[in-house]
């Protein structure tokens, strides 16, 4: 659960799930409320925390997200940057009278390790496990 840091109210949820440590890889998740006002970044910081915790106790080497296409948007700059997309299943979903894809991204340790340390935060991990 991600709570304001101001009200303590809720704002979303981030969870990780579907986990194979022998391969080396999970799934995560994020929703926002949808009732929630403007949070400043909370929400897109509790995930980033998240995945930064997922990396650092765990051995994994990726994690996924499964989106459906009509969401693509909400992670449009980072498809480009960090996140990479591995697979697609045609028409899975139908939302609004029409079917869309499943869009299979994958974020690798690298990539985030990388990002991370574009803005100088690697050293905000005491934790980090290689």
């Amino acid at each position: 659960m991600v709570e304001t840091t101001t009200h303590g109210q809720p704002i979303g949820v981030v969870t990780a799930y579907d986990e194979d440590l022998q391969n080396g890889h999970a799934k995560f998740a994020f929703q926002r409320t949808d009732s929630t006002p403007a949070t400043g970044g909370e929400m897109i910081e509790a995930i980033a925390t998240f995945i930064s915790y997922l990396f650092d106790h765990f051995p994994y080497r990726k994690l996924y997200a499964d989106l459906p296409e009509y969401n693509l948007y909400l992670v449009e700059g980072l498809v480009e940057s960090i996140l990479e997309v591995e697979g697609r299943l045609k028409d899975f979903y139908y939302y609004n009278d029409t079917y869309w894809d499943l869009v299979i991204v994958a974020l690798t340790r690298q990539r985030w390790d990388d990002f991370i340390a574009g803005f100088g935060l690697e050293d905000v991990r005491p934790n980090r496990k290689s």
